[in-house]
């Protein structure tokens, strides 16, 4: 699937408008000049933006609860869809740590519950945001038990990024993180 978008070459100049007969990525365009040969062209359209929200709060968090609630609101007027977790409602185990969804299983965590179901809206997100009170100067153990059943969507391997080591990603594309 494509959309026809007029979208001029850089030497051509161009102006943004409010007004436009057509959908563009970069919004109508309100040519100066008119277009050279070749134009219009045709540009594939972006997939579906997915945003993930997981709300570490505890059951006596209601700050972090009305927070979470304002930061979906305004999620869904930019997102074309939004999923939150509202982690006290899970049965998330703790991680094992004998790294069987690097070594046995890659890719998949051995834990059979609600924790796989968080790692693959995780993994199918183009952002996830994380809220949570702060406890002991870190995040509440609610979202801890979370981020470390994320540990299959990265691989035991290292690899060297802006002179920090970092873990290699085991797919193409993580989310963006929001914190």
């Amino acid at each position: 699937q494509s959309l026809r978008c007029w979208m001029p070459p850089r030497s051509v100049t161009r102006s943004r408008s409010s007004r436009g007969s057509g959908i563009c990525p970069r919004g109508p365009l309100l040519l100066s000049r008119p277009l050279v040969a070749g134009w219009p062209r045709t540009l594939p359209v972006e997939p579906a933006m997915r945003a993930v929200v997981l709300n570490g709060a505890d059951a006596t968090s209601t700050v972090v609860d009305d927070l979470c609630a304002e930061v979906e609101r305004q999620l869904a007027a930019k997102q074309d869809a939004v999923r939150t977790f509202h982690l006290k409602d899970f049965s998330i185990g703790h991680c094992l740590g004998e790294f069987d969804c690097w070594v046995k299983t890659p890719g998949r965590c051995r834990i059979h519950d609600e924790g796989q179901e968080i790692e693959r809206a995780v993994h199918d997100a183009d952002l996830l945001v994380l809220v949570t009170p702060v406890s002991f100067g870190g995040y509440g153990a609610q979202l801890k038990k979370v981020i470390d059943r994320l540990i299959p969507l990265i691989t035991p391997f290292f690899e060297k990024r802006a002179d920090l080591t970092h873990h290699q990603h085991r797919y193409e594309r993580l989310p963006r993180f929001v914190g």
